[in-house]
C-alpha cells in the first residue's frame, strides 16, 4: 500500500515537473511560432488546452496554439519568424496558430495592428 502511494507521488511529481519546464520556456515538442519582442505593463500566455495565465515577458518563445492577452493600459508587440509584427493595444487577445505553412492569427477582441515581415520564413 505504501509503495504504491508512492509510486503515484512520483508519478505525480514528474508530470507537475515536466508542467513547470514547459511553462519556463522549454517547448516539450510544441512549434515556435513568434516571440515577444516588447511587453508594457501586463503581458500573459495560455499554453494550448491550459487554464491558467502566466506571464510573458520579453524575449520569450510564443508557440503553436498559445493565447496572448494584455491587461488595462497594457501593450504588446510580437514578432513571428518571418519578420512580421504584430502590436497588441490594451485589453486584447488573439491565438496564434500554424498549421501546415500557414500562420493564422485568431483575433478574440481588443485592437491590434501588423507590419509585414520580409525575411523568408524557416
Amino acid at each position: 500500500m505504501l509503495l504504491g502511494c508512492l509510486t503515484v507521488l512520483a508519478v505525480l511529481a514528474l508530470q507537475l515537473q515536466k508542467e513547470l519546464l514547459v511553462r519556463k520556456g522549454i517547448s516539450g515538442g510544441r512549434v515556435q511560432v513568434a516571440r515577444l519582442l516588447l511587453g508594457e505593463r501586463v503581458v500573459q500566455r495560455k499554453l494550448d488546452r491550459e487554464v491558467i495565465w502566466d506571464d510573458v515577458a520579453p524575449g520569450e518563445c510564443l508557440y503553436n496554439r498559445d493565447a496572448v492577452r494584455t491587461a488595462e493600459a497594457s501593450r504588446a508587440k510580437v514578432e513571428f519568424d518571418d519578420g512580421t509584427q504584430l502590436e497588441l493595444a490594451e485589453n486584447s487577445l488573439v491565438v496564434l496558430d500554424r498549421s501546415d505553412s500557414r500562420l493564422n492569427v485568431e483575433f478574440v477582441r481588443g485592437s491590434m495592428s501588423a507590419r509585414g515581415g520580409d525575411r523568408k520564413s524557416t
